[in-house]
């Protein structure tokens, strides 16, 4: 196939029969079994002095692993790609993948995973594993890792709903990244720069109590994007967490569903007039009833 790498894997296993690396005529990979006798984690990498040139701008075809060597690719050990500046993509046999380690991707060429980035069965991404996706679809994810899509490239992300505990930096200018999210993740806290210059989002609905919004959550966040906050406002506040660039704003606009609530965000705007701390409040009569999905402080019942 153009582009491919199509050389067939080997394993190599030491003098007790352990699995220790994968390889072809190119590509060298460290390998240890993981979830069930089939499964394994790459980790390292390495390119031989023979295959470097064969290697440039290619697509390294890892979907092949398993006919070959009787091994499903479950897991991406952290760094396993880390720095490959040469590299054109990678192709996988998505359904397999469980886990992507701390910077798996961090630092190099790799534009796509293919044959889409949807992982049906992704359950963990480590930090700063990605640099320059775009699309990244994994309903069944629980957890990421701080920084996870370094890069600013990210458009699409599924799961909207983020159930997950939440990391710092992970949607950090993710300018381009569109939709409607929600949080309704055990974390008490929303962590620093979360969703910090994501530009383009159209609405951020806060379904789980929250004690802390960290520095620069929700900054420059833009005028087209609401936050419904469905919850009692948080104890502590940290510095720029709402706010813009510009003192004429566009700013987000903060949607409270109680008069309580609004109080609560009320006492840490008093009196600011920086733009970089401002919140843009929205009377409680303009909230889509839609993202409206709790009740709170004796307000009636609203269903979603």
């Amino acid at each position: 196939l153009e582009g491919f790498i199509v050389m067939p894997w080997e394993t190599e296993t030491d003098s007790t029969g352990k699995l220790v690396a994968i390889s072809n005529s190119v590509w060298h990979f460290a390998a240890t079994v993981s979830d069930g006798e089939d499964g394994v984690t790459l980790s390292s990498s390495a390119v031989s002095s023979v295959g470097q040139s064969e290697a440039i701008d290619k697509t390294i075809d890892l979907s092949t692993l398993q006919r070959d060597t009787g091994y499903r690719l479950t897991r991406l050990g952290a760094s396993v790609f880390d720095g490959k500046s040469r590299l054109g993509s990678v192709r996988l046999v998505c359904e397999d993948l469980l886990a992507i380690g701390d910077k798996a991707f961090f630092n190099s060429s790799v534009s796509r995973i293919l044959p889409e980035e949807v992982f049906p069965n992704l359950e963990t991404v480590g930090a700063l594993a990605f640099q320059g996706a775009r699309r990244f679809v994994a309903p069944k994810l629980k957890s990421v890792g701080g920084s996870a899509f370094e890069g600013g490239a990210l458009t699409n992300f599924y799961p909207t709903t983020i159930t997950f505990p939440m990391n710092n930096a992970v949607f950090y200018k993710q300018t381009g990244l569109r939709g409607d999210f929600v949080i309704d993740s055990p974390t008490k806290s929303i962590p620093l720069e979360f969703f910090g210059n994501c530009q383009s989002i159209s609405s951020l609905t806060v379904n789980s109590p929250v004690e802390t919004i960290d520095s620069w959550a929700f900054y420059h966040c833009g005028g087209r994007c609401k936050i419904y906050w469905n919850v009692p406002a948080p104890k502590t506040l940290g510095s720029c967490a709402f706010g813009t660039q510009s003192s004429t704003g566009p700013f987000a606009q903060l949607i409270c569903s109680t008069r309580e609530a609004t109080e609560g965000f009320m006492k840490f705007a008093d009196g600011t007039a920086s733009s970089k701390e401002k919140m843009n409040f929205v009377p409680i009569e303009l909230i889509d009833p839609k993202y409206l999905t709790r009740a709170f402080l004796g307000d009636a019942k609203r269903s979603r």
